[in-house]
């Protein structure tokens, strides 16, 4: 029966008991925050409400599509014959920045074929290659080469993380379909264990920089290396080009080694349209020499071939990357340097807004993100040990700032098993509110954000920050957590954990 137009709808008894339940489900948490306010310092940081939100994780690595893995990529080139005399010029890009598209269709325009090297751990992130763009450059015959994970200073890592760094994007990268045979060392950072480790990974070759003559270093040096290569696991290349290159320094590289042939690998980083940063390559600049190149190789005197043609050899089989990885024994805690008291960690890559005072303690990174200043430094009144770490924030607007675990490979970051819930604590003392940042690394060694805790209360003294993740999701290998702060305030924290939570597994 319809109800009279403008008149309030019937009370049913329905809604009475919806609205009893929804009342009651109100003052319980009302009561249990009260509850939680009145209690000490202590008591309210280990206070876990059954209201924290515990998000569904619905993809594990957001920046590569499941189907990752069904590429068949063309065939791997075969090793060029060398000629006596002529000059081959190898046009390598590194990183897998974003324009390595264009760079990738310049070249196939003017039916040439270059070497992509990459860093797989950027793969989909802001500013890089689609993983869908990277097959693009393969289908164009362009050469996939390595690049490292996450493009770090191998020599500043401990020896066994340089090689998961090598041996994780090599293998990463083939189960992505590609033929992998060659290697470029980030930064051409390398010393002989990490040669070692580049030729122990399965890499054919590994490239360097700098050894040739060009306006821009080695005066001393050859106009072109050798061919064959005499030193395979630091092929010699040119200083790296830069904003500072013209058109005539491009081609005054060719033509030094003109008169007696060589080889002659050029590096570029990005090719910009517009605004260019240091290592970038104005577009124009780059189809200018591209077409004046192709010219010159007309009388075969001069070629242009990617790496693995002046390389050759097989595709060696796929060396898998060690790691901490086992699962943890009960009770034990999992975080390397829990109370901070060991110093001589890697220096930390932080935005101009942020800056570190002294050292940071060994496997731990600060980090920081938004618009605020944000300090860290050492805080001599620790809770247990010798040190805690401070952090100030100040002039907040947005953003957060932390410490937490290194995000590394293996060596530092607390190894996690899929489907179990972990307990992280700390102790902390703080003007403000603060709450645990996590992270995740998923297989391929990429680190993804997955939750934040609860806020903890500020505390004069120190106190116990105490809560339990969700379960872990599939194909998640270490987390990294730390308490922050997102807005202005002092924190200091000390004594930090990682632990099995027992009985909690995902169903």
């Amino acid at each position: 029966m319809a109800g009279i137009k403008g008149a309030p709808a019937p009370i049913t008894v329905a809604w009475v008991v919806a609205a009893v339940v929804v009342i009651a489900v109100l003052v319980a948490a009302a009561v249990r925050i009260v509850s939680s306010l009145l209690a000490g310092p202590a008591e309210q940081a280990r206070y876990v409400s059954p209201f924290d939100a515990h998000p569904v994780v619905r993809d594990v690595d957001p920046y590569v599509p499941d189907d990752a893995t069904h590429y068949e990529p063309p065939a791997p080139r075969v090793q060029a014959a060398f000629v006596p005399g002529q000059t081959v010029v190898s046009l390598t890009f590194d990183d897998g920045n974003e324009s390595d598209s264009l760079a990738a269709r310049m070249m196939a325009e003017r039916g040439m074929v270059g070497t992509f090297f990459i860093a797989s751990g950027s793969i989909g992130q802001p500013g890089f290659l689609s993983y869908n763009a990277l097959r693009g450059v393969a289908a164009l015959g362009h050469e996939i080469a390595g690049h490292t994970v996450n493009h770090l200073d191998l020599t500043a890592m401990p020896p066994a993380e340089a090689q998961r760094e090598i041996c994780l994007d090599r293998a990463t990268l083939t189960a992505w379909g590609f033929n992998v045979r060659n290697f470029a060392y980030p930064f051409a950072a390398a010393n002989p264990a990490v040669k070692q480790a580049a030729m122990a990974c399965g890499y054919n070759s590994a490239r360097g920089l700098g050894e040739v003559k060009t306006r821009f270093g080695c005066k001393e040096c050859e106009p072109a290396a050798v061919l064959p290569p005499t030193k395979l696991d630091e092929t010699a290349a040119a200083a790296p080009v830069t904003v500072e290159w013209t058109l005539e320094d491009l081609k005054d590289s060719v033509r030094a080694a003109q008169p007696a042939g060589g080889w002659v690998q050029l590096t570029f980083h990005g090719v910009c349209t517009t605004t260019c940063d240091f290592f970038g390559v104005q577009e124009g600049m780059l189809a200018e020499f591209l077409t004046w190149l192709q010219a010159e190789t007309q009388n075969g005197t001069t070629v242009v071939r990617p790496v693995e043609e002046v390389i050759g050899g097989p595709v060696q089989p796929v060396v898998a990357a060690s790691g901490s990885t086992a699962p943890l024994l009960p009770g034990a805690n999992a975080v390397l340097n829990p109370g901070l008291d060991v110093g001589g960690g890697g220096a930390a890559e932080l935005p101009p807004n942020a800056k570190v005072l002294g050292t940071v303690p060994t496997c731990w990174q600060p980090g920081a993100f938004g618009s605020h200043k944000a300090v860290f430094s050492a805080a001599p009144l620790a809770n247990t040990g010798d040190t805690a770490m401070s952090l100030q924030v100040q002039e907040h607007v947005e953003g957060e700032a932390r410490l937490m675990q290194a995000m590394d490979l293996g060596h530092c970051s607390p190894p996690v098993v899929a489907g179990r819930a972990y307990t992280l604590e700390a102790s902390y003392t703080s003007s403000a509110l603060t709450q645990f940042t996590v992270y995740y690394r998923v297989d391929r060694g990429v680190w993804v954000y997955w939750t934040s805790s609860k806020f903890f209360p500020a505390t004069d003294t120190f106190a116990r920050a105490e809560w339990i993740t969700p379960p872990v999701p599939p194909g998640v290998t270490a987390i990294s957590f730390g308490l922050g702060l997102v807005q202005n305030g002092n924190l200091v924290t000390d004594d930090y954990a990682l632990t099995e939570t027992p009985g909690i597994q995902a169903g």
